[in-house]
């Protein structure tokens, strides 16, 4: 297997490349302008949402629900039982009512995953393996840099169970998409911020957590906005 030497570290080419293609497409999103919508519009969208449903957002999933609407990427962190599942029901909701012409692809790494996903929206949901037509016999994706998804916003729950390998195909394939949302433990969110930090005290210290590595890694690059991703 080819590696790849960068100073005095050493990386497989697979994984190598896997991460540049997520960091870089994760910057573009990043560094994109925020989206504008009007305050009174959102807040009339949002009772009327918490009236239909029968439920009282507090202050917290609000500020998730608005910091979705504004951003062009976010992470959705929480435990078991902790609201993410109330909060993106009521984020693809307004999302639709805001921008009903808009293209949404929902994706998870397994098949109970995509349907539980698919049940909380009300939208179809798929793997991602089969979002990306996946061939079992040349171990390909049909759906590619060369043939991209055709969507505006990116939704994939479960995100702690997919690889830089598989995320990064995915990402080849979105440069159409300007939205993206990925719902994560909190376990595991924490755990790789702690791992960042004692990376600055002892530059020998690697990522042993190879799950999403590439992709936090230029979230908390940006540590205002790191901040202010929601955890419920």
């Amino acid at each position: 297997e080819k590696i790849i030497q960068e100073v005095e570290k050493y990386y497989p080419f697979d994984l190598y490349e896997s991460e540049n293609i997520i960091a870089k497409t994760f910057q573009r999103w990043l560094k994109a302008p925020l989206y504008k919508y009007d305050d009174e519009e959102v807040n009339q969208l949002l009772d009327d949402l918490q009236n239909t449903l029968a439920i009282e957002y507090d202050d917290l999933q609000k500020e998730a629900i608005r910091l979705f609407l504004e951003q062009s990427a976010m992470i959705l962190t929480g435990g078991p039982g902790t609201g993410k599942t109330t909060i993106v029901e009521a984020i693809i909701k307004l999302y639709t009512k805001l921008n009903p012409d808009q293209r949404i692809a929902m994706v998870a790494p397994t098949g109970r995953a995509s349907k539980r996903l698919s049940e909380v929206t009300g939208l179809e949901a798929c793997t991602i393996h089969r979002l990306l037509k996946w061939d079992l016999h040349t171990n390909t994706f049909a759906v590619n840099a060369q043939n991209p998804l055709d969507i505006d916003l990116l939704v994939i729950d479960e995100f702690s169970m997919v690889d830089s390998l598989l995320f990064s195909n995915l990402l080849s394939a979105s440069c159409k998409v300007t939205k993206i949302l990925l719902i994560i433990m909190l376990v595991l969110y924490v755990a790789l911020l702690i791992m960042r930090y004692k990376k600055k005290d002892n530059p020998k210290i690697e990522g042993g957590v190879q799950v999403v590595q590439g992709i936090l890694w230029s979230f908390i690059a940006v540590d205002s906005w790191a901040e202010r991703s929601i955890g419920m």
